[in-house]
């Protein structure tokens, strides 16, 4: 199991020079038996993160590199989370757009994280391709929050369309979650109809209500790229941690924008990834996880098979 520790790398502002990139490589990896990771959580917040998923529930079909794949995944949650208490997050991006059964492979994906005790979806505008109910119906069945504190009703911007915010009790500390999606980019495909996405920028009210001053630990779930996520971390320090999904980040590496501390998962799924939060707010303390999900990963019997029942039930055309 790879505990990844060291510097992150800072995004400076200064006004007084010109933005300057330090890139600080991780001091290393530190391999520890999963028994004895297992033991060493204590009251740490344990975070298990996804984003970027594409609906790719039975591996990404990758030609090399990590396949991933939820019955693999389900391997590597227990070999390194244990008996572990965790909050599962996912920051957008999960929905499957091809025609061919991306709307039923979207569904399993989506289940078969609420199986892994997924709390919450930061809906991006994308996640909106098949429309805002089917969206809905699937959170509705599996249990899972839908979050956005930018997606609004056309007929009335000051009524959101999902929940702004999400507050979540772990080990005594509150913990609060939103989401962020950019706006709908020209010729995207995606019709927004009774909803507009605000610009991230216009949102200070809306985020004013989610409470974020009040937590113990604030996290964004967005598919903001990096230079959109630069500017709108500039106009607050609300937040200690952000999850992006956006492919335009090319840093798998945590790296900082002001205090904010920025992670990008691995899209479709292909490594295992958590962070372990120590009590008390210290983030300068946080370890991550991040293990690939290689073909070699056995894949768990019992999801296996789940899995083999949820996909095997889409329409046949």
């Amino acid at each position: 199991m790879a505990v990844m520790a060291g510097t992150l790398r800072t995004i400076s502002h200064s006004k007084q020079l010109p933005a300057v990139r330090l890139v600080l490589a991780f001091v290393g990896c530190l391999i520890l038996q999963q028994s004895l990771l297992a033991h060493s959580f204590g009251d740490s917040l344990v975070v298990v993160y996804t984003g970027g998923m594409r609906g790719r529930a039975n591996g990404c079909g990758c030609n090399s590199g990590p396949e991933g794949g939820l019955d693999r995944r389900t391997t590597l949650l227990k070999q390194q989370l244990g008996d572990a208490s965790y909050i599962a997050l996912d920051c957008g991006g999960i929905l499957d757009l091809d025609p061919e059964g991306g709307m039923y492979r979207s569904k399993c994906t989506i289940r078969g994280l609420a199986r892994e005790e997924l709390k919450a979806i930061a809906v991006s505008s994308r996640d909106l391709f098949y429309g805002t109910k089917f969206l809905s119906d699937v959170a509705s069945e599996t249990g899972v929050k839908l979050l956005s504190c930018n997606i609004v009703l056309n007929a009335d911007k000051s009524k959101s369309l999902y929940d702004r915010s999400l507050t979540i009790s772990f080990g005594g500390r509150e913990i609060i979650v939103t989401g962020l999606t950019l706006p709908v980019q020209p010729r995207s495909g995606i019709e927004q109809g009774s909803w507009t996405a605000l610009a991230p920028d216009s949102i200070h009210e809306q985020l004013d209500s989610a409470r974020l001053s009040e937590a113990d630990l604030s996290i964004l779930l967005t598919d903001l790229d990096e230079a959109s996520l630069r500017r709108f971390l500039q106009t607050t320090d609300a937040f200690d941690i952000a999850l992006t999904s956006s492919p335009q980040v090319y840093s798998a590496t945590p790296f900082k924008i002001g205090t904010c501390i920025v992670l990008h998962p691995d899209n479709s799924g292909r490594s295992f990834e958590a962070m372990i939060v120590p009590p008390y707010g210290d983030l300068a303390g946080i370890r991550l996880i991040r293990q690939p999900i290689s073909r070699t990963t056995p894949p768990d019997p019992e999801t296996a098979k789940w899995l083999e029942d949820c996909l095997g039930k889409a329409p046949v055309k």
